[in-house]
């Protein structure tokens, strides 16, 4: 079996890092709706995505076709209803006014 490259050493690093880091913590303990839109043709590794999505413990996740890495670039008509949809739903579930 051959050893790790260097690239893919470091990504399991910055893997582990991220699963157990301070801002991992931080996106935990967040108690707000998060919309995570990635497009399913980024060549990006998935797991940085997956990893903010488990975090982030009140997120909806959408993965949109016919896109990479810019969704809002690439696929802007389904980009722009995700959002409309998520802040619609969420409008109406936010508290009104200010404390």
């Amino acid at each position: 079996m051959d050893a790790p490259s260097g690239a893919d050493h470091t990504n399991a690093e910055v893997k582990h890092e991220l699963s157990d880091s301070e801002i991992a913590v931080q996106c935990r303990a967040l108690d707000l709706p998060v919309l995570i839109i990635d497009g399913i043709e980024d060549i990006r590794p998935r797991w940085a995505v997956d990893s903010l999505h488990q975090a982030l413990t009140n997120s909806q996740r959408m993965k949109l076709a016919r896109s990479g890495h810019l969704p809002w670039v690439e696929n802007p008509d389904d980009f722009r209803a995700a959002v409309t949809t998520f802040l619609t739903k969420h409008s109406r579930d936010a508290p009104r006014g200010r404390p």
